[in-house]
């Protein structure tokens, strides 16, 4: 297989296993979800020797309940603060690529998201401000709101309760980063379309966000860039499957029956 037709699969694949994750994401839509603690986690990891209803006694007094908005925006431990920081990152980091990529210098409040010195919640707060068009202190304030709404209702045993405006600032935000994703990875597929074999093993001169210059080969940078999305997809998927039970599939080799039908037998190989 060229390097061109590699790289353009890896553009297709790229874009059908972000949109894989985005029909997961839907799920956060729930106005009530479900999650277990570590105990009733290794608990389930070690009932060989328990019963099932020993294992569901234990399901029932351990749950938590949250809103699916409150676990789609709210810090759940990962490197880029929460679900959503964790895709405005993979947004941000297809742009910067895209400029390098193309010869282009990268602005500095792109650049500065890098910093070690800027807070987890930077892609989310960006993304936040400008295509949402909102106040990232107004999100945590609904957050901060929203947990003690849930939490008394928990405590007190009544109706459950989710705050509507977290349930719409999240939903918004969920459809805008999906469908910019979508977008930036269509850019990728025609790039790498683009691209011929000498562009490819061509080496372009950038910089690092601290500022440390290299020359590397395109195919190189574009491997980097398709990778950095898989590892994140990977991350997100994690809290997913905790929040909804859902597993999906996003092996390549999962995919390549359909590059297969589009694009012949030819690349049939394991």
């Amino acid at each position: 297989m060229a390097s061109r037709t590699h790289f353009v699969l890896l553009a297709h694949y790229n874009r059908w296993a972000t949109r894989r994750l985005a029909t997961v994401l839907k799920q956060l839509d729930a106005p009530k979800l479900v999650r277990y603690s570590t105990q009733f986690q290794n608990t389930v990891s070690n009932s060989a020797a328990q019963t099932r209803q020993e294992v569901a006694e234990t399901a029932q007094q351990d749950a938590v309940y949250i809103s699916g908005a409150r676990a789609y925006l709210e810090s759940r431990g990962l490197p880029c603060n929460s679900i959503h920081g964790t895709m405005c990152h993979m947004l941000y980091a297809d742009v910067m690529w895209k400029l390098r990529l193309s010869g282009q210098s990268i602005p500095a409040e792109l650049s500065e998201m890098w910093s070690s010195s800027a807070p987890a919640s930077v892609w989310e707060d960006r993304f936040t401000q400008v295509v949402l068009r909102k106040d990232p202190q107004t999100v945590r304030q609904l957050l901060a709101e929203a947990a003690k709404l849930e939490a008394s209702a928990q405590k007190d045993c009544g109706d459950w309760k989710e705050l509507p405006e977290l349930r719409t600032l999240a939903n918004q935000a969920r459809n805008a980063i999906v469908m910019e994703l979508d977008r930036s990875n269509e850019e990728w597929m025609e790039m790498t379309k683009g691209f011929s074999e000498p562009e490819l093993a061509e080496k372009i001169k950038y910089h690092t966000t601290e500022g440390i210059e290299y020359n590397r080969t395109r195919a190189i940078l574009l491997t980097h860039v398709f990778n950095h999305a898989t590892h994140h997809r990977g991350q997100v998927s994690a809290p997913l499957a905790e929040l909804t039970g859902t597993y999906p599939a996003m092996d390549m080799t999962a995919y390549l029956p359909e590059w297969e039908e589009l694009h012949g037998k030819a690349f049939r190989w394991a």
